[in-house]
């Protein structure tokens, strides 16, 4: 049945490839964007030092290379960015103060009075857009300092250990 569903491009199998297409375009747009930033960029100090592009010689790097790593970068965060993002959401029920005063940060910073659509929202987010929001930044660090995301794993010894030679 699964071979007859890919062969035909049919119900889940072909959400599947909708799904990678969408996550492919994307990606690859970002990629052939920081190609053009880093080639219309005569002054280094403009691109981040500790950019995945920069340490990557781009003209000899197949882009599909490039797209593989990023997949790999947003799949490996995806369970600690989820935990940061629920704490961080819990904190801003917590403290409405604080979520108001995000709120109006993002609402200068995009030129926005009212989100009506996610994509709109999301697309007015440039990156020197990014770079202003000081105070967004500042609510998430201080989320993470009694949340932190990589939880310590404190391993202690229950008993002492006998080792092969019979010492302990």
């Amino acid at each position: 049945m699964a071979r007859s569903r890919d062969f035909f491009n049919i119900g889940s199998e072909a959400a599947l490839k909708n799904s990678v297409r969408v996550v492919d375009n994307f990606v690859y747009k970002l990629i052939h964007n920081k190609i053009e930033q880093m080639c219309k960029s005569k002054d280094d100090s403009s691109v981040s030092e500790l950019e995945l592009l920069k340490f990557l010689q781009v003209s000899d790097t197949d882009p599909t290379y490039l797209r593989d790593i990023i997949h790999n970068f947003i799949i490996a965060g995806k369970d600690t960015t989820g935990g940061a993002l629920s704490w961080f959401i819990y904190m801003l029920c917590e403290h409405p103060d604080v979520q108001e005063k995000v709120a109006q940060e993002m609402k200068k910073t995009t030129n926005m009075k009212e989100v009506q659509d996610f994509f709109e929202f999301a697309v007015s987010m440039s990156e020197e857009a990014l770079k202003k929001i000081h105070y967004l930044h500042a609510a998430i660090t201080e989320t993470l300092r009694p949340y932190p995301v990589v939880q310590v794993d404190a391993k202690i010894r229950l008993s002492d250990d006998t080792i092969p030679d019979g010492s302990v």
